[in-house]
């Protein structure tokens, strides 16, 4: 006999932006399933090394990585450090491949493509990650 699992809300994470909602729980948002993923691969890849308490090695050097003379040793550095980071920090997702888009180099932005599978799924999945340096 086989029991069927709903896969809706197995994963939900309190929205980072603090959203206040009347019917959340505490007045809070939360963001469920995908959106949770998606916030927090985004919230993994932004945050440097260090800046998390209690867990210094939590995030990616690519802010500091990114805007150096990008070659393509360097873009093998950030892909590394990304997938590194995602398989050792965010346990609900099975990594797959990143591109860079760095044809917008000249205007200080580059657009990185994640893609993944949740575990245990075998849908692909992806995001993009937008980082932009001011003047």
């Amino acid at each position: 006999m086989s029991v069927r699992v709903d896969a809706k809300d197995r994963f939900i994470d309190f929205d980072l932006k603090f959203t206040k909602t009347g019917d959340a729980p505490h007045g809070l948002a939360v963001k469920r399933d995908i959106n949770a993923i998606r916030q927090s691969l985004v919230n993994l890849i932004l945050t440097r090394p260090g800046e998390k308490g209690f867990s210094p090695n939590f995030g990616t050097n690519i802010i500091d990585l990114l805007f150096e003379n990008l070659d393509p040793v360097q873009m093998i550095r950030i892909q590394e450090d990304i997938k590194d980071s995602i398989q050792e920090f965010e346990p609900r997702v099975e990594f797959v491949g990143l591109d860079l888009d760095t044809n917008n180099m000249d205007s200080n932005m580059v657009s990185i493509n994640i893609q993944f599978r949740l575990v245990n799924e075998q849908t692909l999945r992806e995001i993009t990650v937008e980082l932009e340096r001011g003047i």
